[in-house]
């Protein structure tokens, strides 16, 4: 299991509408030691911030492309949109939210990754529906991208909520089984997420086995998604760890720790990003207890 971060991790400038390009981003956790990354796309491609239009995505690619390129940094997985995980299929914003997703599908493409995130539908505008109406949507939802992921040769995890139908393992299990997408389909496992939900994550990740392709890797206090550091939060890590390896999971330990590092002054940017390499490569290592 190779330690990996999401963009993220320096993406984000103090509590401010900045955002550091992708490529510095890359420069700057390769710098650190991370070679493996997930990109995030899903706080640059909303309405409204710089990677939206599509107009904006030749010369980003190629920014990109050339950081990799100059680092060696691979990306293995990307976090899709998910601003409107409360639209449902029909409404008058989901066709909007569902090309954004599909724009994220062929830029994951375009840079080689195997892999995206999505939410499932999840939000408000389910309130009231019925559990089959709910697995229903999801199934449609999951369904109309899988042109789109077969023309770009990526893959869809779906991830565990905080609340609603979807925060445990036997309920994701239960949509991929609904959605039958042989091996089109998987699930990224947000640990931050499942300590919210109270979810009993060893047992949980055994349970996913082989169908576990991708993880969120954070570190709350029990009370909100604070997206911080292992060890800064009350997760349990030795037990969560070895169930990882004991499942058979090939997919990376990836970071989405973008709170942990936000209101560092750029001074210590470097230091943070090679604390967040070791304590990762301690965990990985079995140092964790």
């Amino acid at each position: 299991m190779r330690l990996s971060t999401m963009t993220n991790i320096h993406q984000i400038y103090l509590g401010n509408d900045y955002y550091f390009s992708t490529a510095e981003c890359i420069r700057a956790c390769a710098a650190a030691g991370f070679k493996i990354m997930d990109l995030s796309l899903s706080g640059i491609t909303q309405p409204g911030r710089y990677l939206h239009e599509e107009s904006s995505h030749y010369a980003w690619l190629e920014g990109v492309r050339a950081a990799m390129a100059e680092t060696g940094v691979v990306f293995s997985q990307s976090h899709s949109v998910f601003y409107g995980s409360g639209y449902l299929p029909g409404g008058p914003e989901y066709d909007s939210y569902l090309h954004n997703i599909r724009s994220n599908i062929k830029l994951s493409g375009l840079l080689g990754i195997p892999w995206t995130v999505v939410h499932p539908l999840n939000g408000k505008n389910l309130e009231g529906k019925s559990h089959d109406e709910i697995i229903g949507a999801n199934v449609d939802f999951c369904r109309s991208l899988v042109d789109d992921m077969h023309e770009h040769q990526v893959g869809v995890s779906i991830e565990n909520m905080i609340n609603g139908p979807f925060t445990s393992a036997d309920s994701l299990l239960e949509l991929l089984d609904a959605i039958d997408g042989g091996n089109d389909f998987g699930i990224c496992w947000d640990t931050g997420h499942a300590n919210l939900s109270k979810q009993d994550q060893p047992r949980s990740i055994l349970k996913l086995g082989n169908r576990l392709k991708m993880t969120h890797i954070a570190d709350n206090r029990g009370n909100f998604d604070d997206h911080l550091l292992p060890y800064s939060g009350t997760i349990d890590w030795a037990p969560l760890v070895d169930a990882m390896k004991k499942s058979g999971y090939s997919g990376d330990f990836n970071y989405e720790v973008h709170n942990a590092s936000r209101n560092y002054p750029i001074s210590l940017r470097s230091r943070f990003l090679k604390l967040a390499n070791d304590i990762g490569c301690c965990l990985l290592e079995g140092d964790s207890r």
